[in-house]
Order: structure tokens, then sequence, then C-alpha cells
């Protein structure tokens, strides 16, 4: 997985808002945005939906919980 820290910080695809976008997300995550998409429907990430084409767009604090969660989950499986 890529370091989250890093890549919460990163200023290239990020909106005026600090928002996130899909692709943003699946490069924390280290997978395809198809992924992403998924996990959003099953209700593993909260997204916030904008304008009338309603792309995708996710809050830090959202993500970075996602993120410890899923690592959290990763680690206790190991054990």
């Amino acid at each position: 997985m890529s370091d989250l820290h890093a890549e919460l910080n990163r200023h290239n695809g990020e909106s005026k808002k600090g928002m996130l976008t899909t692709r943003d997300v699946a490069r924390i995550f280290d997978v395809h945005p198809t992924t992403i998409r998924r996990w959003c429907e099953q209700g593993k990430i909260k997204a916030y939906r904008t304008g009338p084409g309603g792309a995708r767009m996710f809050k830090r604090e959202d993500i970075a919980v996602a993120y410890l969660d899923r690592s959290i989950r990763h680690c206790l499986k190991n054990i």
C-alpha cells in the first residue's frame, strides 16, 4: 500500500475544496478506480456526488478512516 500521509497531502487531482477524486482514492489504496466505485456502492467508503453528472468526490477524513480500517483488518487477518 502507498504512504497514506503523502497521498492525502498531494495536490495533484484535488478540487479547490480539498476533496479527492475517485482516481486519487484509487492511488491511495493501490487499486483500480472501478474497485473504489464498487466499495462506494457497498457502503465501504462514503462518497459525495457533485453536479448533474454525479462525479464522486471524497473527504480526506473519510478516506483516512477507511484506509486505517482496511489496514487494521488486513493486519488482524494475518495474526
